[in-house]
């Protein structure tokens, strides 16, 4: 599971003042991944449905942001959280985007081309 928006979120959260007291930042943030792959380990086993699935990992994302933040963020969370709860239905998430800059494109086709030549396997004398 990614953690690179997560931390994103969670460095803003901390910046703007939103995070509760006594919660450590990065003890937070594996809360939040070890979430993720608990709900995924329990779907995976057929513990939960796939339809509900994505409502159950968002509801238990959303319980965790109520309990660790204050504010806004507490508030949005919690205003989620009742919506999802009254409708049974997920809101429309935009597309996550893919991180990923130039350099790092070029240099994984570099690696691409190289690893693709045909001399690559050949002993060197």
């Amino acid at each position: 599971m990614g953690s690179l928006n997560l931390r994103l979120w969670l460095n803003k959260i901390n910046e703007d003042g939103n995070l509760a007291d006594r919660i450590i930042l990065a003890e937070l943030e594996a809360n939040f991944i070890n979430l993720q792959f608990a709900t995924t380990h329990d779907w995976s086993r057929g513990r939960i449905k796939d339809e509900d699935y994505l409502r159950r990992l968002c509801e238990g994302v959303l319980i965790l942001a109520v309990g660790s933040t204050t504010g806004v963020t507490h508030d949005e969370a919690a205003a989620l959280l009742r919506r999802i709860r009254a409708t049974g239905k997920l809101p429309d998430f935009p597309k996550p985007m893919l991180w990923c800059s130039a350099p790092l494109i070029a240099r994984a086709t570099w690696l691409r081309d190289i690893e693709a030549r045909p001399d690559r396997n050949s002993s060197r004398s």
